[in-house]
């Protein structure tokens, strides 16, 4: 075994108690970093389980990181090769609940991946508190890269990252997409644009962010979510009493499930 193998083991086991020590009371049970740089062309990990490591490197899955890095919160899909390699991994069957999902942070042209194991959706109630650990494990992780180099690897995916992204540009550009859909809840309608709005919330992408991905002002983003306060009948709260009025409509859950 090389002096890095041996070094990763290592990291996988510190991981490991980082679970148990800052993701236990949250109900999540793996935890993985990475962090990406398009600039240098390299990227980081600080995985939780070993032999995982080993498969996702071996089989080449690093290479479909492609269509992960967009900021905010997002669940993994069943489509989702990654996913299904994941569960025959570990050995689930499809009745079985096990819940991935990726946090990302983007500064310029460096992303910050987070990703979680649960078995069960996580509360947005939550989201702050996993947000507080990834600031933590942001810090250790560069600690951990100034002292070991050697564990930095070549970015793989860097060229299909950025043809994908090409790509998906020239899609946007061409599919002229209706926001006219009305979807029915109890007792009040949304539109496809407020569902879209209401995923990019939950998936902790601030009013800035929002805008910039819709080509829309700030103010159209304070309009539209006041705008859905206003149906709800929660115009003079928070964001918070927002979010609960979601979540008892079954808003939220619906969602959620578009990621799954």
């Amino acid at each position: 075994m090389s002096k890095k193998q041996r070094k990763m083991q290592e990291i996988c086991a510190n991981m490991q108690q980082w679970t148990r020590e800052n993701m236990h009371s949250l109900d999540i049970y793996e935890c993985n970093y990475s962090y990406y740089d398009l600039e240098e062309k390299i990227w980081i990990t600080l995985p939780c389980v070993y032999p995982w490591y080993r498969e996702y490197i071996d089989k080449s899955l690093d290479h479909l990181i492609y269509h992960r890095l967009k900021p905010g919160f997002r669940y993994w899909k069943n489509t989702d090769l990654v996913y299904r390699k994941y569960k025959g991994f570990v050995n689930y069957s499809d009745e079985q609940s096990v819940y991935k999902c990726d946090l990302i942070k983007k500064n310029k042209q460096r992303y910050e991946l987070l990703v979680l194991s649960c078995k069960h959706p996580i509360p947005v109630e939550k989201y702050a508190q996993i947000y507080q650990k990834f600031h933590q494990i942001s810090y250790d992780a560069h600690e951990l890269m100034l002292e070991n180099p050697e564990l930095i690897h070549d970015f793989r995916g860097y060229d299909i990252f950025l043809e994908r992204k090409e790509e998906k540009s020239k899609q946007r550009e061409a599919n002229n997409v209706s926001k006219s859909e009305i979807f029915q809840f109890n007792g009040f309608n949304l539109n496809k644009h407020e569902i879209e709005i209401i995923e990019e919330l939950i998936s902790l992408m601030s009013y800035q962010e929002i805008a910039s991905k819709h080509n829309i002002k700030v103010e159209a983003v304070y309009e539209c979510i006041e705008h859905i306060k206003f149906k709800l009948k929660v115009s003079k709260y928070p964001d918070s009493h927002l979010f609960k009025k979601l979540r008892e409509n079954s808003v939220l859950m619906s969602c959620i499930n578009s990621y799954i």
